[in-house]
């Protein structure tokens, strides 16, 4: 089973390190927003591998590109998540008190309110934009990553070895930061490429309905967004795009599972142990 784990992890690993390098490059060729009218609504070939779109552009090279922007905006918007809900959730599940029940009444208020109203609420004050997009999914998966760190430290804070530390006189901040804070961070981090591929999908749906990357900055959202006034016309531009966007969450999706399974395996035995 652990050799099969392993398998797994390297298989998903190299697949997701293959797209993401695969995209850098390509992304990296002039001639993005190039256009052609003469060769409009050109279908998949070898020169154009996505075919082209109304205005001549090669949708192959205008999918890589908005990949990227897609994928560096999703990890933008978790890395502040990342940091701070490790350290707030481990925070508030070792010390507990009176702040955390507030705190985490909180969050459930905050988790009530819908993303897309938050976004439209914004930007009828800040107008559209990334950073709107950027400021909304923060806040989201940090509230997200506050609950699970917080609801896996208060398990872990009563474990036999923490209270054999604390009969050894080790402080309770000593703990705190030499075991419970690296244990947050270690929570969180298999769960990273899944978010990505549902940031991913989010920002892309915001940009779709025009708030969030705006025009004429190539993104999967506004690209498919394009697409589907040619749906009938040209199928090929909405397909490719789409089914690229598939494909590559899918791969996150399957490569954070497969971390996720090994950590579950890894803490079931040590709590054996």
């Amino acid at each position: 089973m652990k050799k099969t784990e392993h398998r797994d992890i390297l298989i998903w690993g190299i697949l997701s390190a293959f797209i993401v390098i695969t995209v850098l490059l390509f992304s990296q060729k002039g001639g993005v927003s190039v256009c052609h009218p003469d060769q409009s609504f050109l279908p998949p070939s070898i020169k154009h591998l996505f075919g082209t779109d109304y205005m001549g552009r090669d949708l192959f090279l205008r999918t890589m590109t908005g990949f990227k922007n897609t994928f560096l905006v999703a990890v933008l918007t978790l890395l502040i998540p990342y940091v701070l809900g490790a350290f707030i959730g481990a925070f508030l599940g070792y010390f507990g008190g009176t702040a955390d029940e507030a705190i985490f009444h909180l969050l459930n208020i905050l988790l009530a309110f819908p993303s897309i109203l938050s976004a439209i609420f914004l930007s009828v004050y800040f107008g559209s934009g990334i950073w709107i997009v950027v400021f909304i999914f923060s806040v989201h998966g940090l509230v997200h990553n506050i609950k699970l760190v917080r609801s896996e430290i208060g398990q872990a804070k009563n474990n036999d070895f923490v209270i054999g530390l604390r009969l050894n006189g080790i402080s309770e901040w000593r703990i705190f930061l030499l075991h419970m804070l690296p244990r947050g961070f270690y929570i969180l981090l298999p769960l990273m490429p899944v978010l990505i591929g549902h940031s991913m999908v989010g920002i892309s749906s915001f940009s779709f309905l025009g708030l969030g990357v705006q025009p004429p900055t190539p993104e999967l959202g506004i690209i498919l967004k394009d697409a589907l006034r040619f749906a009938g016309q040209a199928p090929w531009m909405i397909i490719f795009p789409g089914i690229f966007q598939f494909l590559c969450v899918l791969v996150f999706t399957f490569f954070s599972e497969s971390c996720e399974r090994a950590l579950q395996r890894k803490s079931l035995g040590e709590g054996h142990e």
